[in-house]
Order: C-alpha cells, then sequence, then structure tokens
C-alpha cells in the first residue's frame, strides 16, 4: 500500500488532539518523552511496530491503547502503515475515550477491536483526507473501542483546578509561575501538586510544557515561521520548545512543518 496522499508523514491538529499516519516511522531511542497529561492509541496495520513502555525492554506491538502519563520510550515501524491518535486529557475527545482506557499502563487492542479498526485504517492510507475526515476517522476510531470494567477518570471535578487550567490557557509560559498559580486556585503549591496529581496524574510542570507546545503548534498556518509561535507561546527560548514539541510530536518541527517529507493541518478548535 502506497504512503497516505503520497507524503512519508500527515498530521492534523484539532481540539488539543493529533492524528498522525506514515507509512514508516522511526522516533529515535534518544528522544526523551515526560509524561504526557494525553492518552494515546497506536496502531499498525501491516508488519508491528516495536516501542519500550515505562524504561522496560523493547516489544512488539499491533496496537497500544495508553493511559496518560505513560512514559514511551522508542518508537520503530517500518513499512506498517502506522497510525496514532493523541487525546489530551482536559478535551472532550478524552471523556470518550477514558472509558476503553486502562486504568493505568497499556492495552492492547483485542481481535475484535482490530478487526474493526483495520478496514478504517486501510481506507484512510488510500484517501486525501481533510480535516473533517480526519475528525470521522477519529469519531470511528474511538466507537470501535471497547468500555473496560474500570474505568480512568474523563472529567476534571475540582473547580480550584479548572480555574488554574483557565490561567494557564490565558497566559504565555513565561508568565506562569505555581506560586501564581496556586493562589489563583486558592491553595499551596503542594495542595497544587496534589491537586494536578489528582485529578490529571502529572505535575504542574508536566502540564505546562504539555499547554505550551498546544499554544505553539496550533497557531501554526502555512505561511508561518514555527520560531515566533514557540516565543509567543512563552518558551524561554527557541531550543527549549523544539525540544518539548519534539516531545509532543515525536519529531522536530521543522520537519512536521516540511511539506515536502510531510503534510501538517491545522483543523482549530
Amino acid at each position: 500500500m502506497s504512503a497516505p496522499t503520497g507524503v512519508t508523514m500527515r498530521t492534523f491538529l484539532f481540539d488539543r488532539c493529533l492524528l498522525m499516519q506514515a507509512t514508516s516511522f522511526v522516533l529515535p531511542g534518544d528522544t526523551l518523552h515526560h509524561r504526557r497529561p494525553a492518552a494515546s492509541l497506536l496502531i499498525a496495520d501491516r508488519a508491528p511496530f516495536a516501542t519500550s513502555l515505562e524504561g522496560g525492554a523493547p516489544q512488539r506491538y499491533q496496537s497500544l491503547l495508553l493511559a496518560p502519563n505513560v512514559a514511551r520510550g522508542f518508537i520503530e515501524a517500518n513499512d506498517s502503515d502506522f497510525s496514532l491518535f493523541d487525546v489530551g486529557v482536559d478535551t472532550p475527545w478524552f471523556e470518550r475515550i477514558a472509558a476503553a482506557l486502562p486504568p493505568t499502563g497499556a492495552r492492547e487492542l483485542d481481535a475484535q477491536e482490530l478487526a474493526a479498526v483495520r478496514p478504517l485504517l486501510q481506507l484512510s492510507f488510500s484517501t486525501k483526507l481533510n480535516c473533517r475526515d480526519a475528525r470521522a476517522l477519529c469519531e470511528q476510531l474511538l466507537g470501535a473501542l471497547k468500555p473496560q470494567a474500570v474505568t480512568a477518570p474523563a472529567r476534571i471535578h475540582d473547580e480550584r483546578l479548572r480555574r488554574v487550567l483557565d490561567s494557564i490557557a490565558a497566559n504565555p509560559l513565561d508568565q506562569l509561575s505555581l506560586p501564581q498559580l496556586a493562589r489563583v486556585a486558592g491553595v499551596s503549591v503542594s495542595r497544587l501538586r496534589s491537586l494536578f496529581h489528582d485529578e490529571l496524574g502529572c505535575a504542574p510542570t508536566h502540564y505546562l510544557r504539555w499547554i505550551t507546545a498546544w499554544k505553539a503548534i496550533g497557531n501554526w498556518q502555512p505561511g508561518l515561521r514555527l520560531t515566533g509561535l514557540i516565543h509567543a507561546a512563552g518558551f524561554h527560548d527557541l531550543a527549549h520548545g523544539n525540544h518539548v514539541l519534539n516531545e509532543l510530536f515525536g519529531v522536530s518541527p521543522s520537519r512536521i512543518a516540511n511539506t515536502r517529507g510531510a503534510s501538517l493541518q491545522n483543523c482549530g478548535g
């Protein structure tokens, strides 16, 4: 099967989620991933992909569904028709995927789930997708996942944390600090850390890095330079922003925006 729409990789951004598809995809072993507040669905339609979880030995998979904040190492998917759907924990999409997640860690899709999703992916790899198609594909993928007996929490219940997340969304990274955010919540810094851990499963600093990366890439449009967006999002220097964006996407920002080798569509939301 040929590469999707004649490019080596295509990525769609929407609602603080991303869908990436590539015939072959390699994330080097020296690329470190912090514990991201996002769930991930990884599927290879053809040859299995290899990865390591939580620093363990590499293993090969046809599919993986990862709960938020699972440490994921390298990925090697050669001639796999590989798809990755990444879902932020504070999005409406997460409320839908949460029921299918393991309480912690990861699970492989069962035979029935794989039988449902693989025809969808095979069709998508032979089709030139637009933003509407990409959203529809993600809807179909989520619809094929089975609810688990014990599920991850799907909503942020604490209003204090919600106020903090709204403040983070409204301000660049270099204008935010943990003491300031603790004042927004009306709690101590240590209690703020506990709120993040209890509701999002991650440290405040991890969430700040993740959301700031989304602020940068979420404003990208053809013709805009990522350098300006990285600075506007509040990263203190270009190297820092590039590193965090690399953690989010698994490739350098310059490659993901390079129309000769990759396709990036910002679908808004």
